[in-house]
């Protein structure tokens, strides 16, 4: 197992200082896929902007980045 650590992107970053052991990177990207939609039920609700990107940049136990996943909202309004 390593450790991976999954560092959240929303206009300013906040680093994962504990990590995640994971067995490998399937495992990695299905954490991702779990966590940005968790991630942007709390967070995206609390920004009055129609146009919105949640990013995860998850980095090795060196601290090199690996792997990136984004969520984009973007709503439009039809009648004025």
């Amino acid at each position: 197992m390593a450790r991976y650590f999954f560092d959240v992107i929303d206009g300013r970053t906040i680093s994962d200082e504990v990590g995640l052991d994971l067995a490998d990177l399937a495992a990695l990207r299905r954490e991702a896929m779990r966590l940005l939609p968790e991630i942007a039920r709390h967070e995206m609700h609390n920004d009055d902007r129609d146009v919105q990107t949640l990013a995860i940049v998850v980095r090795d136990e060196a601290g090199q980045p690996i792997y990136t996943a984004n969520l984009s909202y973007a709503g439009i309004w039809l009648r004025s």
